[in-house]
């Protein structure tokens, strides 16, 4: 079975891989632990059909700080930017299926992502002191 993975991307810059548990059903208590509180899921188009989703707290804005590296990994993913900001933990969960649902990142897909963040992190003057995997 192809493992289910996620990238949380925390507004200081540290990353971590997720591994998703298998059951989709379970995802939303996992992702509420891994994010801090409720979990809304957005999803963005990529190109044609194609959308990309994200996990994120549902109180968006209140006293969580602007979390820049997703937005910029966000941009270099949708080619624009988005009109609003990230707050807090977000969670990558890779494409959505035909019902919206997120289907998890492609393993080489959440490896370049982790790979990505430092060079991200550098260009906003961050310096994230752990990386976890």
């Amino acid at each position: 079975m192809t493992r289910k993975l996620g990238l949380r991307v925390n507004p200081d810059g540290t990353t971590t891989i997720l591994n998703l548990p298998a059951s989709r059903t379970r995802w939303t208590a996992y992702l509420e632990s891994e994010v801090g509180g409720s979990v809304e899921y957005v999803n963005h188009r990529l190109c044609g059909r194609r959308t990309l989703s994200l996990a994120m707290r549902s109180d968006g804005s209140d006293g969580l700080e602007i979390n820049d590296v997703a937005a910029l990994l966000l941009l270099v993913m949708l080619h624009e930017a988005i009109p609003y900001d990230l707050h807090g933990p977000v969670a990558f969960l890779g494409p959505s299926d035909l019902d919206g649902l997120p289907t998890g990142l492609p393993e080489d897909l959440a490896a370049a992502m982790y790979t990505a963040a430092p060079g991200l992190c550098a260009s906003l003057g961050l310096n994230p002191a752990d990386r976890s995997t």
